[in-house]
């Protein structure tokens, strides 16, 4: 069951809908993208969502501000 919602997620560009949220400027709306993402079963990210999510580690300016690092984490986790 839990393949068949991915699937049907995955189809419907989820990715797409986290990574715009990714754009909110408030780190517990960021952790939750990143603990989702975390959630998305490797073989259904393509190239593009993988460069989107390291693009987020290379835009870090400031590792100690607010949840920066544990936004960081779970993007180290799903690398």
């Amino acid at each position: 069951m839990f393949n068949e919602i991915s699937q049907a997620l995955n189809n419907n560009h989820r990715e797409d809908a986290l990574f715009n949220c990714l754009k909110i400027k408030n780190d517990d709306v960021k952790l939750a993208v990143v603990r989702c993402l975390y959630n998305v079963p490797m073989e259904e990210f393509n190239q593009s969502e993988i460069e989107e999510i390291t693009k987020i580690m290379s835009n870090c300016t400031n590792i100690a501000a607010g949840k920066t690092e544990h936004v960081l984490a779970n993007i180290y986790w799903i690398c």
